[in-house]
């Protein structure tokens, strides 16, 4: 490739990038400290189910997230994962909840 093909590809990935940066789309560093709040429902069986959520100024959607229950017990695994915190970062409300006798939820009897 001679140099003015370079250059041509270096510009238009240059342009690309200075277009995703400063577009809705991306914002990496957006949320530096989120507040999660906290909440608890009760069922109808008198089993407490522990909730937490998060929300940017103004949500695009609401992600409700369950965890399996098969390999991860409680809601911890999106913020270890880090998979909550990229859904805020654009522009989604979070739920995270722990099933009934999981994490902080009613233990089983």
């Amino acid at each position: 490739m001679n140099k003015i093909g370079l250059t041509l590809v270096l510009m238009v990935v240059f342009i690309i990038g200075v277009m995703l940066t400063s577009t809705e789309l991306y914002r990496p560093s957006m949320f530096k400290s989120i507040s999660w709040n906290k909440a608890v429902t009760l069922t109808d069986d008198n089993i407490i189910i522990d909730i937490e959520y998060a929300k940017p100024l103004s949500p695009r959607q609401i992600v409700i997230m369950v965890h399996s229950t098969v390999y991860e017990s409680d809601k911890k695994i999106w913020h270890e994962l880090g998979i909550a915190r990229r859904l805020l970062n654009y522009d989604s409300a979070v739920v995270l909840f722990d099933l009934r006798f999981h994490g902080n939820s009613t233990p089983a009897l």
